[in-house]
């Protein structure tokens, strides 16, 4: 288990400094025994200050201004760094508590809150959407009837990926209008027949979750962060994870979003850019959190469902029905590159749950996601039956 812990560790911080999202690339067949091949082993000091030696490492190679690192293995937090600085040319450091975007590392903590509503009784998983959002529809009309709220968060709805939409109108783009605007989108497979990853349906699925727990419709961005607070941001202690890009310059430790020109080299990106194209897509993908909190999640996930503190903050039974894969992602053609992928990589995505990708490492049951802004990149992983997350 040391040895594939150690090679997990490295593989997957060699995927979040390539700055191509893990969805995009980690592609085959569910395993059909996952599970504990090898005896676990706990990293030493001696394996953590060869991790740091490797991050610094990588850092300088790909020219990235700064990362934040935190390791959890047998229920407790035993690695924690900064590297690099916040902003490039700028020499304040990246610290564990630094905060950044996380993109659709989001997506399973949405996921999770939804979970915990289910929980409390006050929302099903088989809870038709329609009926907690009565202006949503989409292109089939017997879909939009059929479609539960399970199946907006398993990217397997028949929606195409169709960013651009809330990238390029993004000034006129709130929660409504993009409910709305689903119901002009071409389906391209039948429900549960294809992978296809859809941030408008999986924030369809978060404000969903977020009307039946706040009878609100017409004001569902503030009710969402509201509801998230309340069920998952403020019972794991991430006291400083948020939605408000006001609350993060207030705070003062935060990273800067970074582009890089045509020399490759970085350069900083306003972050009022990268605010405004995910703020109506939120729950899929508009946090920012630190690697330290992000930590405390990766505690309750290993945990299944008790928090750092003890607090049950979730069933493991729910918790379970948000691991769980919807859609099997298919092998990637033998052409256009798919060749080039390490087998590792392949294996690490094969089928998509609720907000999270379904694979194995080195034998290992994995759960992992990747989240990409403009400007940000960032990565949960998690081996559940080894104790350890990343």
């Amino acid at each position: 288990m040391r040895l594939v812990i150690q090679g997990f560790i490295c593989a997957l911080l060699v995927t979040m400094s390539s700055g191509a999202p893990v969805i995009a690339q980690s592609q085959g067949t569910p395993s059909a025994t996952p599970g504990a091949m090898l005896e676990p082993q706990t990293l030493t000091a001696e394996h953590l200050a060869e991790l740091d030696a490797y991050i610094a490492t990588m850092l300088e190679k790909t020219q990235i201004p700064g990362a934040a690192v935190a390791i959890v293995q047998n229920g407790q937090v035993i690695y924690e760094n900064g590297f690099g600085v916040r902003e490039v040319d700028q020499p304040e450091p990246v610290t564990p508590e630094t905060l950044m975007m996380i993109g659709s590392v989001t997506k399973s903590m949405t996921a999770t809150m939804a979970a915990t509503l289910v929980d409390a009784g006050r929302l099903r998983w088989d809870t038709p959407v329609v009926d907690l959002l009565p202006g949503f529809a989409v292109a089939d009309p017997d879909l939009t009837q059929a479609m539960i709220v399970r199946n907006a968060f398993c990217a397997c709805t028949g929606l195409p990926q169709r960013d651009a939409d809330f990238i390029l109108n993004s000034d006129d783009y709130t929660p409504e209008s993009l409910i709305a605007s689903v119901a002009a989108f071409p389906l391209a497979a039948p429900l549960g027949k294809l992978f296809q990853y859809s941030n408008q349906m999986f924030a369809i699925g978060g404000y969903a979750a977020t009307a039946a727990a706040s009878g609100e419709t017409d004001d569902l961005y503030d009710a969402y962060v509201r509801v998230m607070g309340e069920q998952l941001l403020a019972p794991l202690g991430m006291t400083r994870s948020t939605f408000s890009l006001e609350e993060v310059e207030a705070s003062g430790d935060y990273a800067g979003s970074h582009g890089r020109e045509l020399s490759g080299a970085y350069v900083p990106v306003a972050l009022d850019d990268e605010d405004s194209f995910v703020r109506a897509v939120a729950p899929a993908g508009a946090l920012w959190s630190s690697a330290a909190e992000m930590a405390h999640y990766v505690q309750m996930e290993l945990g299944r469902g008790v928090g750092p503190d003890g607090t049950r903050v979730v069933s493991a039974e729910n918790l379970d029905a948000t691991w769980q894969s919807q859609v099997a992602i298919p092998a990637p053609p033998a052409t256009g590159g798919g060749e080039d992928l390490p087998p590792e990589l392949v294996a690490m995505g094969q089928g998509y749950a609720l907000g999270w990708l379904i694979g194995d490492y080195g034998g290992e049951r994995l759960l992992t996601h990747s989240g990409e802004t403009f400007g940000f990149g960032a990565q949960v992983a998690l081996l559940p039956d080894a104790d350890f997350g990343i």
